[in-house]
């Protein structure tokens, strides 16, 4: 007959070795395989029971949980709510959770503090005082705007200084113009008047007449040198300046012509027949092209 081996525990499982006849009792875990929970049996009855496994630190600040995975406890910290713009605190008695706004104050009444709400950095713009219009200098002094007007004085007596609301500081020369183009007008820095010089016409030609006009200016005539004489070349000598008159060339080329100027009248190159009549009625008078030699041939009478 085979001994028993129930050693009276609902909590084990008995059992006898057939090799050694030796009875072993083996407990059961009732694991349910939930890290987070607590595995025990009843030892009245073997009923199984798994408890939720208590994560409370005691700490009302945190939020106790327990890692499904691992079984490990979490205690994660109370009233974060977000914002980097505010400084979370917990009441440890009470766990009441209090957000109280980051202060970003400079105690600079010259700007504008805010709290940037992505990164919690503390801004500080500074404010502005610009008021639009480019003939003041502004500024804040101790929290208040001063719009203080600019000087546009550039130490220039022939300037007139003025300012445009939009452009800022103007600098107008003065305007010397005489209308006389006769003059060189301009304004003198040391004390702002106007002067007018004569301007200097003289191009360096000695064959020409120098003057001025108001109106257009420098004029440069060439110098007269006309002598009224049809039978003169009429020029100017450009290293003197004096006139010089050249008795005109006749030269017609013809040897059987007499080449010379006659004044009288304007009839100016005149171009006679060289005379060759030898008064002898027997012969027959004319002029060798050639040579521009006179010819007689004999004749009958």
């Amino acid at each position: 007959m085979q001994p028993s081996c129930d050693d009276g525990n609902p909590c084990t499982t008995d059992a006898c070795d057939p090799d050694t006849g030796e009875c072993g009792h083996v407990a059961d875990t009732c694991d349910d395989h939930v890290p987070c929970t607590v595995d025990t049996c009843n030892p009245a009855n073997g009923a199984c029971g798994h408890l939720p496994k208590s994560c409370d630190d005691g700490d009302r600040c945190t939020t106790d949980g327990c890692e499904e995975g691992t079984g490990e406890c979490r205690h994660a910290k109370r009233c974060d709510d977000a914002d980097p713009c505010t400084i979370d605190s917990c009441d440890a008695g009470t766990g009441a959770c209090g957000y109280v706004a980051k202060d970003c104050a400079d105690a600079d009444p010259c700007t504008q503090d805010t709290c940037n709400g992505t990164t919690g950095a503390c801004i500080h713009a500074t404010i502005s005082c610009f008021d639009g219009n480019a003939c003041t200098s502004d500024a804040c002094v101790e929290g208040t705007c001063t719009h203080v007007a600019i000087s546009c004085d550039d130490g220039n007596r022939c300037t007139g200084d003025s300012c445009d609301t939009v452009v800022g500081c103007l600098h107008a020369l003065r305007n010397c113009d005489d209308s006389d183009a006769c003059t060189k007008d301009q304004c003198r820095p040391n004390d702002g008047e106007c002067e007018h010089l004569a301007v200097v016409c003289d191009d360096g030609d000695a064959c020409s007449v120098d003057s001025c006009l108001p109106a257009t200016g420098c004029q440069h005539a060439p110098k007269a040198c006309d002598d009224h004489d049809i039978c003169t070349s009429d020029s100017c000598d450009p290293g003197s300046g004096d006139c010089v008159f050249a008795d005109i060339d006749c030269e017609d080329g013809n040897p059987c012509t007499t080449d010379r100027c006659e004044p009288a009248g304007g009839a100016g190159c005149v171009h006679p027949a060289k005379d060759c009549d030898d008064e002898d009625p027997c012969t027959k008078d004319w002029c060798d092209p050639e040579s521009g030699e006179c010819k007689h041939s004999g004749g009958e009478c």
